[in-house]
């Protein structure tokens, strides 16, 4: 399945999804995590690696941020995931925080 946001990740509310999620067992794509506006991050994760780097600025590639990431798993919640993970993302109060 594939997870798409054009907001950013709250780290601790992301962490908190993925510590809550099972049965995922690679995941890869790139995400927007309010660590660093800024930033574009890489993620990759197979069986319990899991890195989430900084990988460009958004503005150097004209790219708007946002996330995408492709998520696979055996017996996978894929609902309770995909909730958590709209959860971890910034709500309409915090965005209008940003501007």
């Amino acid at each position: 399945m594939v997870f798409r946001a054009d907001r950013p990740f709250n780290r601790e509310r992301l962490l908190k999804a993925l510590r809550a999620s099972t049965g995922l067992v690679r995941s890869k794509g790139y995400c927007w995590v309010d660590t660093d506006l800024r930033v574009a991050h890489a993620w990759q994760q197979a069986g319990p690696n899991l890195q989430i780097m900084p990988a460009s600025l958004w503005a150097a590639n004209g790219v708007t941020p946002g996330t995408e990431l492709v998520l696979i798993g055996i017996d996978f919640d894929h609902e309770s995931t995909l909730q958590a993970f709209r959860d971890a993302v910034f709500s309409d109060a915090e965005v209008a925080t940003l501007v």
